[in-house]
């Protein structure tokens, strides 16, 4: 898909995931491949602010081979910014709900990623984890078993999570917990003014069970619920940071 734009895209349904586009195939490195390529995906929200959105709420991407995402903009997707930080409790104490919404710029499950030239600037996430900071993410990353993760020449600036980590999520664990062997490259990247309303949790990048390497990036401004600066990054699975 070449120079399309997926725009004020709405479901007051809780249980749609990609409410912009959502590209599903067969599991494994021979999948299909999907492309997208100058695409804008903005203001795609969740309309229904009293459950859990789904994922992808631009873009879902499941089983596929690879997914490649070149000079794309993701802007104002997720939860809407004209409800308040208070009325998107992520998690009820009422009724012990929790609302998640999983990366709604890209979300990714068993499909590795290409994403180059590629800006997220003010999405808006709102989802809680139990004990981690697995909750989340702009970008989110899920179950990722063959290829590998690499952005290049890509901006986050200005996003926002209401409970877990704000810009990337990557959670390469299994459901038995042993991590799969993935690295996840950022070549040339920018993190900045990226916010978690929480306190405890990443702003920048929180990686599960994943090696990062991290090359000639800046990460600039982001913050936790508490005001602190050091929570750009979080990597169990080790991380090279040139």
């Amino acid at each position: 898909m070449t120079n399309c734009a997926f725009e004020a895209n709405g479901i007051a349904n809780a249980n749609i995931n990609g409410r912009g586009a959502s590209f599903t195939g067969e599991y494994g490195a021979n999948g299909p491949t999907v492309r997208l390529c100058g695409c804008t995906f903005a203001g795609n929200v969740q309309t229904n602010t009293t459950a859990s959105a789904g994922c992808g709420t631009a873009v879902y991407l499941e089983y596929l081979g690879r997914a490649y995402v070149d000079d794309c903009i993701f802007a104002s997707n997720g939860a809407p910014h004209t409800v308040s930080a208070s009325a998107l409790p992520p998690y009820n104490p009422d009724t012990g709900t929790t609302y998640n919404e999983y990366g709604v710029g890209i979300y990714a499950k068993s499909c590795p990623l290409t994403v180059r030239g590629t800006c997220f600037v003010a999405n808006r996430v709102r989802s809680v984890s139990t004990g981690d900071n697995t909750g989340g993410g702009v970008v989110r990353t899920e179950d990722i078993r063959y290829g590998k993760l690499a952005f290049t020449n890509c901006l986050w600036l200005a996003n926002e999570n209401i409970g877990g980590a704000a810009a990337v999520c990557i959670d390469s664990a299994n459901q038995s917990g042993s991590p799969f062997v993935v690295t996840s490259d950022f070549v040339n990247c920018t993190f900045a003014y990226n916010l978690t309303d929480a306190s405890s949790k990443i702003g920048g990048i929180y990686s599960e069970g994943c090696r990062v390497r991290i090359l000639n990036s800046v990460f600039y401004g982001n913050r936790n619920g508490n005001g602190d600066a050091g929570t750009a990054l979080y990597a169990n699975g080790g991380a090279d940071v040139i």
